[in-house]
C-alpha cells in the first residue's frame, strides 16, 4: 500500500483518473472521444519511443523511467483537444522526446518538456485547450463555477506537492498572481485562484521536481515570478501565457548552469 502512495504513482493515478472524467464529461456530446484518446496516446508513445530508440543507438542517451513516460503522455493528452488532426500528436510525441532528451542539464531536462513542447506547438497554430483539466459538472461557490476537477486536483495533485516539498512555489504564484489581477484587472482574487486549469498548471506543470527549485526561499521567487508573468501575460496577450510563463520561469531557475554552460563555450 505505501508503493502506491509514493508522490509519482499518485500523480500518476490522478492524471489517469482526470481524464477518465474528462472523457466521460466529454461522451455525452461525442461518442468517439474514447477511439480518439486511445489513439492519441499511442501515437505520442509510438513517435517518443521511436525517437528514443534512434537517439539511443547513437549512444546519446540513457533510458528513462517508465513513470516519467506515463506522466508525460497523459498531461499533452489533457492539453491538446483529443479531435485535433492524428498527426499532431505524432509530432507532438517526437518532439517532446527530442526536446527532453537533448536539452538537458546532468540532473534531469532543461526545461518541462511537456510545457515546452506544447508552446512550441501553440506558435503554429496549434495552441493546447487544456480540454481535460477544468470541465463539467461545475458548482457554485460564491457566485463562482467550480470545475468539479479542481477539487480531484488539489486532492491528489495537492498530496504529491506536499510529499515534493513544493507548496511554497504554489502558494507564491497564487498570492502574486491574485494581487496582479487585482491591480491589472480589478479581478476578484477568489475566481482566479479557483480556477480550474490555473490550479492543475500549477500543482502538476510548475512544479515539476527536475524544473524547479528545492530550497523554499527559491521556490518563493520562483513561484512569485510565475504568478507575475502569468498577470502580465494576459494583460499584454503572451502567447499561451501558462506555458510561456512556465518557461521563462524554468530558464530563470537553469541560469546557473545556462552561465556555466555558455562560459564553457
Amino acid at each position: 500500500m505505501r508503493n502506491w502512495l509514493l508522490p509519482i504513482r499518485v500523480l500518476i493515478l490522478f492524471l489517469f483518473l482526470l481524464t477518465l472524467g474528462a472523457c466521460f464529461a466529454l461522451a455525452a456530446s461525442d461518442d468517439t472521444i474514447w477511439f480518439s484518446l486511445i489513439r492519441n496516446l499511442a501515437l505520442l508513445a509510438a513517435s517518443s519511443l521511436s525517437v528514443f530508440f534512434i537517439l539511443q543507438k547513437l549512444d546519446l542517451v540513457s533510458p528513462p523511467r517508465i513513470e516519467h513516460r506515463l506522466i508525460t503522455y497523459l498531461i499533452l493528452c489533457l492539453l491538446f483537444d483529443p479531435l485535433l488532426p492524428w498527426w499532431i500528436f505524432l509530432a507532438l510525441g517526437a518532439t517532446t522526446e527530442l526536446l527532453q532528451r537533448l536539452i538537458r542539464t546532468p540532473s534531469g531536462p532543461f526545461i518541462n518538456p511537456a510545457a515546452f513542447g506544447a508552446l512550441l506547438f501553440s506558435f503554429i497554430g496549434y495552441a493546447p485547450s487544456w480540454w481535460g483539466v477544468s470541465y463539467a459538472p461545475r458548482i457554485v461557490i460564491f457566485e463562482n463555477n467550480i470545475s468539479i476537477a479542481l477539487f480531484l486536483t488539489l486532492l491528489c495533485a495537492g498530496y504529491v506537492a506536499y510529499r515534493y516539498r513544493k507548496l511554497a512555489t504554489v502558494l507564491a504564484a497564487l498570492i502574486v498572481l491574485a494581487a496582479g489581477s487585482l491591480i491589472l484587472f480589478g479581478t476578484n482574487p477568489f475566481f482566479v485562484m479557483t480556477e480550474g486549469t490555473l490550479i492543475f498548471f500549477l500543482f502538476v506543470m510548475a512544479i515539476e521536481p527536475k524544473t524547479s527549485p528545492i530550497l523554499q526561499k527559491e521556490q518563493c521567487i520562483y513561484g512569485g515570478m510565475i504568478g507575475a508573468l502569468i498577470a502580465l501575460g494576459l494583460y499584454f496577450h503572451f502567447t499561451e501565457t501558462y506555458l510561456s510563463s512556465l518557461v521563462i520561469a524554468n530558464l530563470y531557475h537553469q541560469r546557473r548552469f545556462l552561465r556555466t554552460f555558455i562560459a564553457a563555450k
